[in-house]
């Protein structure tokens, strides 16, 4: 069929995640379909894949923009940051952990770390949204602004920090984007090598994949007008100096927010295309 961006082709209720996680895979392909007839080229539906991790598990419908991956996000009212009120529950192995990182680097409670280190519980709306599925790196806090800008041009921006921590977490609730474990016997960057633990490399169930080593970060589009803020990883300012490797894992975390501790850096970003408001019915 012909395409049609100023139409309206496509139910909004169908582009929400609890609808579309209950479409069968001829159902996504159909409204993935009626997307792209929405969409200016060179958009183009490239295929229906399958992620699962941290007890989610959907298709996602790939999208191909000049030889460049996105997922097509659907949007929820949804709640996202870190629960005070019912706090992470660590493993006796984490907490002996935390405990070394207390005693060399005086370092508060676990409970109190996570209450100040994480973003604050809240409920948000986003809408749908195609994401880059793999941040590209060059474009951090250290490079050309100017470079950085031609790379997202006119349509593309980036996700604010309410649409990272979503499509992070993919509607996981658990602690990272994996669950609630980590191991102990090593640094996120350790595991790159070694991939005895490959969840933290892993696409999530949106089929996205984030820096995977707290000396990383990605850029996201700050609350201040114009900022650019890091988040996964803290590029060092947390971990400099072997400060343990529980909280070295907790800069992955899906709510942590590396600003708190005047994190600043970040290496990589990613585009994200918001669907126009004008192609749904």
């Amino acid at each position: 069929m012909p395409r049609n961006p100023t139409g309206h082709a496509v139910e909004r209720e169908f582009l929400t995640l609890p609808v579309w996680d209950q479409l069968n895979a001829s159902s996504c392909e159909q409204v993935a379909g009626a997307v792209e007839r929405c969409l200016p080229e060179p958009w183009a539906f490239k295929q229906l894949a399958w992620h699962e991790l941290g007890g989610q598990k959907r298709h996602v419908a790939v999208f191909d923009w000049n030889r460049s991956e996105f997922s097509l996000i659907p949007g929820a009212r949804t709640v996202l940051g870190y629960d005070r009120k019912q706090p992470h529950t660590p493993t006796p192995e984490q907490l002996e952990s935390w405990e070394h990182s207390r005693e060399g680097y005086g370092h508060p409670t676990l409970k109190k770390y996570l209450a100040a280190s994480c973003t604050k519980l809240r409920t948000v709306t986003v809408e749908p949204l195609l994401v880059e599925t793999m941040p590209a790196e060059g474009f951090g806090s250290e490079d050309d602004h100017e470079e950085r800008a031609a790379f997202l041009g006119t349509q593309f921006r980036l996700p604010t920090e309410d649409e990272w921590e979503y499509v992070c977490g993919a509607g996981s609730r658990t602690l990272w984007r994996w669950g609630d474990a980590c191991p102990l016997d090593g640094y996120p960057y350790d595991y790159r090598r070694k991939r005895r633990f490959d969840l933290h490399r892993a696409p999530n169930a949106f089929g996205l994949t984030f820096p995977h080593d707290e000396y990383q970060a990605e850029g996201v589009q700050g609350r201040k007008k114009g900022t650019i803020v890091p988040r996964s990883g803290s590029g060092g300012v947390m971990t400099c100096g072997g400060a343990g490797t529980l909280i070295a894992w907790l800069t992955l975390a899906t709510s942590f927010d590396p600003t708190k501790y005047g994190g600043d850096y970040f290496d990589c970003i990613r585009r994200v295309y918001p669907l126009p408001t004008v192609m749904f019915g």
